[in-house]
């Protein structure tokens, strides 16, 4: 790939107060009119809401239990239809439903094992949730329930909903993409392009592919299409590496988000560095390099104009003493550095 220029000045960042002190496994805007809030999850047991302009402070708190009434690691948060409500899941393997106004939690359901991710499908109000049971399972959102479950075939490690398009990616590095108007089967199943474990995976905006990374530092850039001319257009792409003692050193990519408005996609790795790309023309448009530790999590602002991320030791060299402290940035991007360059 083609490198292009750092970070400019005009990039401003701020810390939010009081992150988690465990482990953050999520970030996300609002969807909605409010673009300051910011839901966070953690493997402390909770999910926090966040104001990120004003006070830039907590503005609200849902703990998860399990049967013993000990917090459960949460692995994923997604706002609902409205921004007060929020679902989450995690080791408990339940789905909590929350209304931070009216302070009040539901348990939709269960998987047969921890829940690792979940999404929220808005044309039709379906919440779709991913499990180490091996299963998919839609929720109606409105009144609660689950509608369906499909049997992916191996541990659900990624999720990601456009306006027509609902992906998975499983333990067995195969993507599916599934049409929301027939849910009992994928749309199409295909083996990734990656050949380690896929970390994260994330639709394009126009749901004619998807870009997925791996542990092995890499990401893929592949097409739904089955026309054999445009499959030869796929690609993957090293990121997230360094150089010690004149040894490579790779490491994994936890995090895609595209952009909402020019189509490119930041990429967060455990090397502690941010990255833009241009997948189109194959380029990094910048690098935001110098956090302590591994970036988890990333999400832009509904708006485009800022970046959340999720600065969280990801425990790919084992147990740290002591253990690196975690940071929520809020970054405001120049469009410099999201927007492709001229071919």
């Amino acid at each position: 790939l083609k490198l292009t220029q750092p970070p400019t000045a005009a990039m401003t960042q701020v810390d939010i107060e009081g992150p988690p002190a465990d482990h953050i496994s999520r970030v996300r805007f609002s969807p909605g009119p409010d673009l300051t809030q910011l839901l966070v999850s953690s493997w402390d047991g909770k999910v926090r809401l966040f104001d990120t302009e004003r006070e830039r402070k907590l503005r609200g708190e849902l703990s998860i239990s399990g049967k013993d009434n000990s917090d459960k690691p949460v692995l994923d948060c997604t706002f609902l239809r409205e921004n007060s409500k929020v679902a989450a899941g995690g080791l408990s393997a339940e789905i909590v439903c929350h209304d931070f106004a009216a302070e009040k939690s539901t348990v939709w359901g269960k998987h047969e094992g921890p829940v690792k991710c979940v999404q929220y499908f808005g044309p039709r109000g379906l919440l779709v949730s991913g499990g180490w049971d091996k299963k998919v399972k839609f929720w109606d959102s409105k009144a609660g329930f689950s509608t369906s479950t499909v049997d992916v075939g191996g541990k659900v490690y990624a999720l990601d909903t456009s306006n027509d398009m609902i992906l998975a990616a499983n333990s067995l590095r195969q993507v599916m993409m599934f049409d929301p108007r027939n849910l009992s089967k994928p749309l199409l199943t295909r083996t990734s392009a990656l050949k380690y474990q896929i970390r994260c995976a994330k639709i394009w905006p126009d749901s004619k592919g998807w870009a997925a990374g791996s542990v092995e530092g890499r990401v893929s850039w592949e097409f739904a299409s089955e026309d054999l001319e445009i499959q030869k257009q796929k690609y993957a792409f090293k990121c997230h590496r360094s150089k010690k003692d004149e040894a490579e050193v790779v490491f994994p990519v936890n995090s895609i988000a595209f952009h909402p408005i020019f189509g490119t996609f930041a990429t967060g790795g455990a090397d502690g560095s941010v990255s833009m790309w241009d997948g189109l023309a194959r380029r990094r448009l910048c690098q935001i390099p110098g956090f302590e530790t591994s970036i988890s999590s990333l999400d832009f602002s509904r708006d485009g104009t800022k970046i959340a991320i999720a600065v969280s030791y990801t425990f790919e060299e084992g147990e740290k003493d002591p253990m690196p402290d975690t940071r929520i940035v809020v970054r405001t991007m120049g469009e410099a550095e999201v927007k492709p360059k001229a071919r």
